[in-house]
């Protein structure tokens, strides 16, 4: 049985320009974390991970943070840098690894920048 992150994406509420950026930057985000994990775990290893961490519809941040955390402990650091490079990358802005403190604190940033970026 195969496993891929898009099947968990879903858009955000309000209006329809707002829905279809936050469901644009859901699937940046899903695609993120299929591609990190993959980078790091090879591609039986990400439909593996993907099969154990139960991501809801729709995963935010926090939530691939803690599932990471009970499943890989101390290796997810390595897995969340993947994600989050690949996902500066696929929103087009500069990743600093020092600018923040969090995986979420990481997200909430590209996220802002990818919506300031569609709207200029």
């Amino acid at each position: 049985m195969s496993h891929s992150v898009e099947s968990f994406a879903s858009g955000d509420g309000g209006s329809r320009s707002a829905a279809r950026e936050g469901k644009a930057f859901q699937t940046l985000f899903n695609d993120a974390v299929l591609v990190g994990l993959t980078e790091v775990l090879g591609s039986a290893g990400a439909r593996a991970a993907l099969f154990h961490l139960r991501l809801s519809s729709g995963f935010g941040a926090a939530e691939v943070h803690k599932k990471l955390v009970d499943i890989f402990g101390m290796g997810t650091p390595c897995l969340e840098s993947s994600i989050l490079r690949t996902l500066y990358a696929k929103a087009g802005l500069a990743f600093d690894p020092g600018e923040s403190k969090t995986f979420a604190d990481y997200v909430a940033r590209a996220r802002r920048g990818y919506r300031i970026r569609e709207e200029g």
